[in-house]
């Protein structure tokens, strides 16, 4: 399964365990997942990222191989497996596309989000500085 991961700018994250290091092209393993307890997180939806790494300049996000066991949260896109792969690092344009992507895939999920300086709007989508996405979805987007 595909799905995307926000880490810091020196790739690592904080779990339950402590902090992670992480490396492009390594297999991380887990014994179990449980959402929100153990595992490797990740989120279906690149944007559901945002609200644990927002897009300043000081975050990376990439593509990743979620595999083994995976367990999937109703509330959001978020994903937890036991095994995972760094695959491509995205930039601000791969982000933004994967977001509409996702969009185009799952039509009846709720993509709506604002995270910072972040925007996925029906209708109006709006940022006012530097490094940020805005879509804008429905009859006439501005």
């Amino acid at each position: 399964m595909i799905v995307y991961k926000g880490l810091t700018k020196d790739l690592t994250a904080v779990c339950g365990k402590g902090i992670k290091k992480y490396e492009p092209g390594e297999i991380y393993e887990e014994e179990q997942s449980k959402t929100r307890r153990t595992g490797h997180h990740c989120a279906e939806y690149i944007l559901d990222c945002m609200n644990w790494y927002k897009l300043d300049g000081e975050n990376r996000f990439f593509t990743v191989e979620a595999s083994g066991s995976i367990d999937e949260e109703e509330s959001c896109s978020m994903v937890v497996c036991t095994k995972m792969k760094l695959l491509e690092e995205l930039t601000v344009k791969e982000i933004a596309g994967a977001a509409m992507l996702y969009m185009i895939r799952h039509p009846l999920r709720d993509w709506k989000r604002h995270c910072g300086n972040v925007v996925a709007a029906e209708g109006r989508a709006e940022v006012t500085a530097g490094l940020s996405i805005a879509i804008a979805r429905g009859p006439a987007p501005k």
